[in-house]
């Protein structure tokens, strides 16, 4: 595919470095550098993996444990929950 491009001078000059150095044409360079950059892309892009290590809380049976959040605004409501 063709495609007409505007590159920085800078940038230009690396690629004609990296052609020099690869021993390959210009185009091959630029197709060399798209495809570096765009597998770093994907590479980054993906999330690492996040794992979690459950262990046991030690609640007795008979706990509601979708009730606790009830437990906690008793307390604070009567103000035994207050540590100062």
């Amino acid at each position: 595919m063709r495609s007409t491009l505007t590159i920085e001078d800078d940038t230009d000059q690396r690629v004609r470095k990296l052609a020099e150095s690869e021993h390959c044409s210009y185009k091959e360079a630029v197709n060399l550098v798209l495809a570096r950059g765009l597998e770093a892309l994907s590479v980054a892009e993906s999330p690492p993996r996040y794992s979690v290590r459950a262990f046991d809380a030690g609640f007795q049976p008979g706990i509601d444990l979708g009730k606790l959040n009830e437990l906690a605004d008793g307390e604070l409501a009567d103000g035994s929950g207050d540590e100062a």
